[in-house]
């Protein structure tokens, strides 16, 4: 189903606003490195704010052009045999910054090998930059973020976890588990709507728009794979792709 279009929104528009925010973003970036003319530390901390939300306005912005693309097939997928454990590697490095800011320790549990698939490395590695972003996010001073893949011989049934197929019925199923606040179980489906939030303090502190895991799920589903969510007992969650 097509939300965006339903509500008016096209990537023609979406894509007018990206180019008028780049813009702005531009002339407020000259600014910011003094190019018009000194700055007071007042002035300077304005300018620099306004370049933070616009920064984060353009990241919705492209989140939504990232979503009518993915809704509508257009989006182009450019597939490479690959390790899995390199898009996961790529995804740990990224947010290990603000996992180390935070106190939240972040691994890949290895197994004897690390499994081949065929996907677009760029978005694969949005998929699970995405997930351990969401998971460091949610999880407090002290915890954990633990990443693992492992190759499935074989078809399975519906309620299997894979993300991708390779030739010959072989399936790599990665598991995403954090020791954070955890998602209730009704709400484990409605997470991957666009714009659907949690309705908890938590969720609300953390900001952000609601499009992220819609972004993650269609783009595992037009590689041909699943996404699914369980609970990381004693607490926390697991994404299971």
């Amino acid at each position: 189903e097509n939300h965006l279009r339903r509500m008016g929104v096209d990537d023609v528009g979406i894509g007018e606003h990206e180019r008028a925010v780049r813009q702005r973003q531009r002339m407020v970036g000259v600014l910011a490195e003094g190019f018009g003319g000194p700055l007071s530390k007042d002035q300077l901390e304005f300018v620099q704010t306004i370049r933070q939300k616009g920064d984060q306005l353009l990241a919705l912005i492209m989140s939504l052009l990232d979503l009518t693309k993915l809704e509508s097939g257009t989006m182009t997928m450019r597939p490479i045999v690959m390790p899995i454990e390199t898009v996961l590697g790529d995804a740990m490095s990224t947010a290990m910054p603000k996992a180390a800011k935070k106190g939240v320790t972040i691994k890949i549990a290895r197994g004897a090998s690390s499994p081949t698939l065929k996907a677009d490395p760029d978005r694969l590695r949005q998929v699970f930059v995405n997930l351990v972003d969401n998971a460091v996010k949610f999880t407090p001073s002290g915890g954990e973020v633990v990443l693992s893949a492992r190759e499935l011989d074989g078809a399975t049934g519906d309620d299997s976890a894979l993300v991708l197929l390779m030739p010959f019925n072989r399936e790599i199923e990665v598991r995403l588990s954090d020791s954070g606040v955890g998602i209730p179980a009704h709400e484990r489906t409605r997470i991957f709507d666009p714009f659907y939030q949690i309705d908890q303090s938590s969720t609300r502190e953390q900001g952000g728009a609601g499009l992220g895991l819609s972004i993650v799920k269609r783009i595992v589903e037009a590689h041909g794979g699943r996404i699914r969510v369980e609970s990381n007992e004693p607490k926390g969650t697991t994404f299971v792709v």
